[in-house]
């Protein structure tokens, strides 16, 4: 199966905070997990993968908390998957006794936990039914699963997981730690192909060899009601899908396979008390019944404990195989006539003990169950009674290590969003175009975009900005209204981007277009509401020369972390020393005074190449560590990447970036809390497009959303870097916003709301105009 580890996984000061004993052991021992989070701190742990259940009457605030926490570590770069193989452990326990296991998935479909079971894979105690639902439901919610589940197999001659030890010199070691609170030392090993091929074959051996009618391969260790709550989830998933089910995830478990006769398995018998009985009453009962006798002879035999007396029983009327199960058939029956409550109860001395403290309780002291028969009381009687064994102590039991996803990735092209505004275009309103959000201080969103006036949609067509607004975080808006008219000399305002600035006042920059004797000539202004919205500033030129074409994109303004604002404007007009190409170049404005006055950088950021289009339709996206990365729309194929480590002053040769193909057509970047998203074109020949228009033209489609959790490093699901993956994984992380063959989308603007993130853009309408109508698509957090 694939097996996911932390991304730190050979770190081993990492990972010994990051495993962390099971959730139902230390059960009313709540210091005991207050120390491990001290331990842990803010440091990554599976501890924040589980609800222990010493903390089970505060599952409704933390478990929200865990599945939020599980569905981010499953899609961002925290784990490395090791796919299609299984790993071997060795686990020095804190006896010192080493324990040997093999980390797989089993087959839900060979496990039956009802009573009777003829399965390959069965249960070794009881079920509870009433333990099941609040189980079946963690699963049900849950991304990934990280196994306390113990198998056990019969192998005397130790040929299934033991074989591991003569490959470990060809074998990786993927994690050497101590594991914290007198947990021991684990060492786990990737398992090659080849030597799964030893293990499997020894397995078949056993199968082939049984004389059984129902061949019993593998014993429950640990971990019953886990395994019942994932068959029981896996049989709604058929109901539910049929088929399908049998492809979903979530048919298999991972889990630990050990020998039953591995040296460090000691299985330690729980012995009973019962209480509120007359005690000469309770043991004639128990001779009448059972045939029990005083002394040792032919039968089951057992101390019975009564006040300081301890004597040697014997039954010799049993009703189960084993002397636990007959003892407890009895006291459930006596209970059940007489009242009265057992206790189970960990160690001799503690069984002499409570009897000693009153009249009223007579125990039971029996002896541990014997490897040898162990598969054999199990296929004879069924399950064993309850509380008939254990297996080492509390720090000895499984530790959560690794995780294996149970939630199928998305359907390939799957799409995502719902729309919640399409802004249509009319013979008197020939183009909607691109825009920019913000929020209002009242609570309401505006959406500014360009709004076409006349039948005519070219870009230097008449244009006023317009807006409409939402109240109910981007499920409704309002009939457009004018924003801002262009001014007399100018053909058009249009491609508008909004910020909220320091001093509360919004911002909004965007292109005006005027045509001279000449050229048409395009210049970023800038203007400033202080009533948000309702009337704007004289606008002003922003930091560029009053002459000349310079193409700044929609929503493409940037705030950084010192308040500074920032735009990266394409120019078509300057050129780099010893260039002779003639396209467009890259300029980066910022203003240190809420829009006040405007300032250019020193540097330009151009093309490698001699063409026409250069660099176009930049964007900037401000790292956590303070980095600024631009990225730029080109015709080669690729956004193309600069980075600079100075504030914007000085920046890196471009490159492309190889995860963002590009049929020539801009994106954007943004980061909304922990996610960072990209929004842009796949070019139509890779791999993330089913097919191109049926003219076979390569326009502006699909149009997907790429999702990073580690602030803009990597966008794909595998945590690596593109020469490390390869486009056919990095597809699997794409959300397909849209991917109708014949129409086009393109120039995205982003905005968070309370559950989403509301997502605006050019959609061609099926009007041949691939810049016609304005679509806002509502994608929830749910779905990314």
């Amino acid at each position: 199966t694939d097996i996911m580890l932390p991304a730190f996984h050979k770190d081993s000061e990492a990972m010994s905070k990051w495993s962390c004993v099971a959730c139902d052991q230390y059960t009313s021992e709540p210091e005991y997990w207050k120390a491990v989070e001290e331990f842990v701190g803010d440091s990554p742990s599976s501890l924040n993968y589980m609800l222990p259940e010493v903390y089970l009457s505060e599952a409704n605030e933390r478990a929200p908390k865990i599945f939020a926490n599980m569905k981010k570590g499953a899609k961002s770069g925290e784990f490395k998957t090791f796919y299609n193989g299984a790993l071997y452990i060795k686990r020095t326990l804190a006896n010192g006794k080493v324990r040997r296991g093999f980390i797989a998935a089993l087959d839900l479909e060979i496990y039956d936990f009802s009573e009777g079971s003829k399965s390959l894979c069965r249960p070794t105690e009881q079920t509870v039914a009433s333990r099941l639902p609040a189980r079946v439901d963690i699963r049900k919610q849950a991304t990934l699963e990280m196994p306390h589940i113990m198998l056990l197999i019969d192998d005397k001659e130790r040929t299934v997981v033991e074989a591991f030890d003569s490959y470990l010199e060809n074998s990786e070691v993927v994690y050497d730690f101590d594991l914290m609170q007198n947990g021991g030392h684990i060492t786990g090993y990737k398992v090659e192909n080849e030597f799964l091929r030893t293990s499997y074959d020894a397995i078949k051996t056993k199968l082939e060899n049984s004389t059984d009618e129902h061949p019993f391969l593998f014993a429950v260790g640990d971990g019953n009601h886990s395994l019942a709550a994932a068959k029981t989830y896996y049989e709604s998933l058929k109901a539910e899908l049929g088929e399908k089910a049998k492809d979903h995830p979530a048919r298999y478990v991972l889990c630990e396979l050990v020998n039953l006769y591995d040296e460090s398995l000691e299985f330690e018998p729980i012995h009973r008390v019962f209480f509120g009985c007359d005690a000469d009453k309770l043991v004639n009962e128990l001779k009448a019944t059972y045939g029990a006798v005083e002394g040792e002879t032919d039968g089951q035999v057992f101390t019975l404990v009564v006040g300081d007396s301890a004597k040697k029983f014997t039954i010799t009327k049993p009703d189960s195989a084993l002397t636990v199960g007959t003892i407890q058939n009895f006291l459930d029956k006596y209970e059940q006539k007489y009242g009265g409550e057992t206790d189970y109860i960990h160690g001799e001395d503690t069984t002499l003990s409570l009897c000693k403290q009153g009249t009223d309780r007579v125990g039971f002291i029996v002896d541990a169950i014997q490897k040898d028969n162990f598969f054999d009381v199990i296929k004879k009687d069924g399950v064993l009674p309850r509380k008939t064994f254990s297996m080492g102590n509390a720090h000895d039991k499984r530790f959560y290590l690794e995780c294996r996803k149970i939630t199928p990735d998305r359907e390939m092209y799957a799409k995502v969003g719902k729309e919640v505004a399409f802004l249509k275009t009319s013979p008197e309103n020939a183009r909607n175009g691109e825009g920019s959000f913000v929020r209002l201080k009242d609570g309401r969103i505006m959406y500014a975009y360009n709004y076409y006036i006349g039948s005519n949609y070219a870009d230097d067509a008449k244009a006023d900005l317009y807006a409409v607004y939402s109240a109910d975080e981007g499920e409704t808006w309002s009939e457009p209204q004018l924003l801002l008219a262009h001014d007399k000399t100018a053909q058009n305002y249009m491609s508008p981007s909004l910020v909220r600035m320091n001093d509360g006042n919004i911002g909004m920059l965007f292109n005006r277009k005027e045509v001279t004797p000449r050229m048409t000539e395009c210049i970023p202004f800038f203007t400033i509401s202080s009533d948000e919205g309702k009337t704007w500033s004289e606008p002003k030129v922003c930091g560029v020369d009053r002459e000349g074409y310079y193409c700044s994109i929609n929503d493409g303004l940037v705030k950084l972390k010192s308040g500074r604002i920032m735009m990266a404007i394409a120019s078509g007009h300057h050129y780099k020393q010893g260039y002779a190409g003639s396209g467009a170049v890259i300029v980066i404005v910022y203003t240190d005074d809420n829009g006040k006055t405007w300032q250019r950088m020193p540097n330009s950021v151009c093309s490698p190449y001699t063409d026409h289009s250069g660099l176009q339709e930049p964007g900037l996206y401000e790292f956590e560590d303070g980095r600024l990365w631009l990225y730029c729309r080109t015709a080669y194929g690729f956004q193309y990447e600069s980075f600079s480590t100075d504030g914007g002053v000085s920046w890196t040769d471009p490159v492309p970036n190889f995860n963002f193909t590009s049929p020539d057509s801009p994106m954007r970047i943004k980061r909304f809390g922990d996610l960072t998203l990209s929004v842009f074109n796949p070019q139509p020949y890779t791999c993330m497009l089913k097919k191109i228009s049926s003219s076979g033209t390569p326009k502006r489609t699909p149009f997907v959303m790429a999702v990073s959790y580690d602030d803009g490093k990597t966008f794909d699901a595998t945590g690596k870097t593109f020469s490390g993956f390869g486009l056919w994984e990095f597809r699997k992380s794409v959300c397909v916003l849209e991917d109708d063959p014949e129409n086009a989308f393109c120039y995205p603007a982003m905005i968070d709301v309370k559950d989403g993130v509301l997502i605006s853009y050019y959609h061609s309408n099926n009007s041949g105009h691939t810049l016609d109508s304005a679509k806002i698509l509502k994608v929830s957090y749910d779905e990314i």
